[in-house]
């Protein structure tokens, strides 16, 4: 007969699973409006290579400058590629799958140290990490969570006293981004806390032969063109800059990263009280300072592994993304669950519903407009689903009016939202939708563009979810004689076709459109009309309104 306390205690871990699928929920709900999946900026140096290289080569780097990741690069693109592309929504279907897993394993790891309130504080952090928002919906994500959550398994594995289990699935989190190594460590540290004499070495084993194993693959990468960033080597290691990065970690982690001013002080306050109360109840309850005694190392050994596990990204500042210390994190995630789950249960459900607050007030993907989202991380959510957009637009505007383009030609973009370009990875994207690797991508060049032979080109209209339109052809070859016209002397010819370049170009270009009336402005005042010089430049402006005078 089953007891009450076993009862009362499988309830309470409904609950706790419950808790994570809603913290997913949540996370989805923060993701709102973005364009799920759609691959941009390193995306395409590894869909180039899956598409274009054959044999693939298993020991480079994919096509991207720095390190040899092959489970979450050649493995990876070459499965998903072609569904990336038709299907990308079931790119971010899989890493929310993949995160949910993460969190699954998180919690039967936290029921090790404490209570179900624990264990989902533990298991519902890094699902309630802002930085997750653009790990879920960026396939280049695919890399951390993959190492995550082997990472998470060979500690269970370890844990569980099940060494080659741990072995392997550290090995695969190696293979998927060298962030596990920080595996390494923490599988060793458990068996070196191990008493029986085979238990420890089998542990150490279930640590040391993944990591020979890599080791020796990234040896063998070397010669095959894999680089590391500059820097990495001991010598000449940003160590100055350590601080900084532990306190970009840890506002990152905290979910303080989109905040500024009052929100994120206040925000600062609420976790402080929590600790604070914690700290009180472990004074003054013996019950609350028994469970801590048991879970102090696991607390500690978590503070332990975020500490050691921020500080190699020390040397890629001022290059950083929040989610660089997503595996780390989840160390400071178990230190906070410990503390606050040991003096009291309830205050770890206290910290999960403030981070649901920080991440359900967060605004989802905005419309692309002419200025840059101002975030701390150069890649954080709001930039990559900006990315997105244009990158996503500028795919479904060309093929939907070009199924196909003739060999080596150029394809123009008229204006292109500012800081953009990084995301077609220079002319890959375009190779890759059109599977011809010898097609460029390039700037139209103002008007030397009209000479030269693109095949297509496309402008932006912004503000806009999806601002690239095609340029009509007919368009740009009225353009183009209307500048001849000019050149000649031939004014109201000009004029009237650069009206006809207006009433050719459907849908709308903003700024292809304002050029065409910024002339028609400069004619009107050349012919000494400057009231209809003034209302086709006010035209011209309200279309894009960084046009200047005539």
């Amino acid at each position: 007969m089953t007891s009450p306390r076993a009862t009362e205690g499988r309830a309470r871990d409904v609950l706790g699973l419950a808790l994570i699928a809603g913290a997913l929920g949540v996370l989805g709900w923060a993701c709102r409006g973005a364009p799920l999946g759609v691959p941009v900026a390193d995306d395409y140096l590894f869909l180039a290579r899956a598409r274009f290289q054959h044999p693939l080569e298993w020991f480079d780097s994919m096509g991207a400058a720095w390190y040899w990741r092959p489970l979450s690069r050649q493995l990876y693109y070459s499965a998903l590629s072609s569904t990336m592309l038709a299907h990308p929504a079931a790119v971010a279907v899989l890493h929310f799958a993949l995160l949910a897993a993460l969190a699954l394993v998180l919690y039967r790891l936290g029921r090790r140290v404490g209570p179900p309130e624990l264990a989902a504080a533990f298991a519902t952090f890094p699902v309630l990490a802002e930085p997750a928002r653009a790990l879920v919906t960026w396939p280049s994500g695919a890399q951390h969570l993959a190492a995550m959550l082997a990472v998470a398994l060979a500690v269970d594995g370890a844990l569980a006293r099940r060494p080659w289990r741990a072995a392997l699935a550290l090995l695969l989190g190696l293979l998927a981004h060298e962030i596990a190594a920080l595996g390494i460590v923490v599988v060793a540290a458990i068996a070196l806390a191990t008493r029986d004499a085979r238990a420890r070495r089998n542990g150490m084993l279930a640590a040391l032969v993944p990591a020979a194993l890599w080791l020796a693959g990234r040896a063998l990468a070397a010669r095959h063109g894999m680089r590391l960033p500059p820097g990495g080597d001991a010598l000449h290691f940003a160590w100055g800059r350590v601080p900084e990065t532990w306190v970009r970690a840890f506002v990152a982690q905290l979910d303080l990263e989109p905040w500024n001013g009052r929100v994120r002080i206040a925000a600062l306050a609420a976790y402080a009280a929590l600790v604070v109360l914690a700290v009180a109840r472990l004074a003054g309850a013996p019950p609350a300072r028994a469970r801590w005694r048991r879970a102090a190392p696991a607390a500690w050994g978590g503070l332990a592994a975020f500490v050691v596990g921020a500080v190699p990204f020390a040397g890629l500042l001022p290059d950083w993304n929040g989610w660089h210390v997503a595996l780390p994190g989840i160390g400071l995630g178990l230190a906070f669950a410990v503390l606050l789950g040991s003096a009291w249960p309830a205050l770890a459900l206290g910290v999960v519903a403030l981070r649901v607050a920080l991440l359900v007030a967060l605004p989802g993907a905005q419309p692309v407009t002419g200025t840059v989202p101002r975030t701390t991380s150069l890649l954080s959510f709001e930039r990559v689903t900006r990315l997105q957009r244009v990158v996503g637009s500028t795919r479904a505007a060309l093929t939907e009016r070009f199924a196909t383009l003739p060999r080596g030609a150029s394809v123009g973009y008229w204006s292109i939202p500012l800081l953009s370009e990084v995301g077609f990875a220079e002319s890959r994207a375009l190779a890759v939708w059109y599977a011809d690797s010898t097609l460029r991508w390039r700037t139209f060049g103002a008007a030397q563009g009209l000479d030269r032979p693109f095949a297509a080109v496309v402008g932006y209209n912004l503000p806009s979810p999806a601002p690239a339109v095609v340029i009509q052809p007919a368009a740009l070859e009225a353009a183009r004689a209307a500048r001849d016209a000019w050149n000649a002397g031939r004014w109201d010819r000009a004029d009237s076709l650069l009206a006809a370049a207006v009433a050719a170009q459907r849908p709308q270009a903003f700024t292809f459109e304002a050029a065409m009336w910024r002339n028609r402005a400069r004619i009107a005042a050349a012919r000494g009309d400057t009231a209809l010089a003034l209302e086709r430049l006010a035209r011209s402006r309200a279309l894009d309104p960084g046009t200047t005078g005539p």
